[in-house]
């Protein structure tokens, strides 16, 4: 069975995070520095939906139930199917490399914030101009669905860290995707300056 992408929907409110949990004070949300924030999560949203890129799923392909093949960009891997609470993981079968700037892969917050880990299998330090540290890592890729096999979608996380100069201003440090389930207790992992505004949404897939 072959299944497609097909609408991308937001599957729940913008949201704010600091160190000691979610902020529910309403009157943050209307901070100038938020105030493109919405317009940037949906860009982001239907990028994902519509761009070609070896990061991005069009379709996938069951094999059987343990194994599945998923067309990237611009070839497909092969992945073992795993059950999980919400829905089930692809884990590709092949060793990717890529690289995080800011943090080694294991200290980002882009680990940090989805409940499925990537298999993490070696890390270095490759550039530290200016000041600034980037480091590379291997490892195996995991794709994530809630749902099952037969009705799913693909949930993504997106959202931007600030942090809070000593002004009091706050300054936009990045914007980051990611294809998991938001983990209940990230924020504990941010520092005491650091702010995350995020937005959460499902790439629904259809049988083609």
């Amino acid at each position: 069975m072959t299944y497609v992408k097909s609408e991308m929907i937001r599957v729940g409110p913008w949201r704010l995070y600091k160190q000691n949990g979610e902020v529910t004070d309403k009157n943050a949300f209307y901070d100038p520095a938020y105030a493109y924030d919405t317009a940037n999560f949906r860009e982001a949203a239907e990028n994902i939906k519509n761009t070609l890129s070896s990061a991005n799923i069009q379709s996938v392909r069951f094999m059987n139930p343990h194994e599945a093949w998923v067309k990237l960009y611009p070839t497909g891997r092969d992945c073992s199917v795993t059950a999980t609470e919400n829905g089930f993981v692809l884990t590709r079968n092949d060793t990717t490399t890529a690289g995080v700037c800011g943090e080694q892969m294991t200290r980002h917050l882009n680990y940090f914030i989805g409940t499925e880990k990537p298999e993490i299998y070696s890390e270095w330090l490759y550039s530290s101009t200016g000041g600034g540290f980037c480091f590379g890592y291997t490892g195996r890729q995991k794709h994530v669905f809630n749902g099952h096999p037969l009705a799913f979608y693909a949930p993504y996380t997106i959202f931007i860290v600030r942090t809070t100069s000593v002004t009091g201003d706050l300054i936009h440090i990045g914007m980051f995707t990611s294809n998991n389930n938001l983990t209940h207790d990230f924020y504990k992992h941010l520092d005491k300056t650091q702010t995350v505004s995020l937005m959460q949404y499902g790439l629904l897939f259809e049988r083609k």
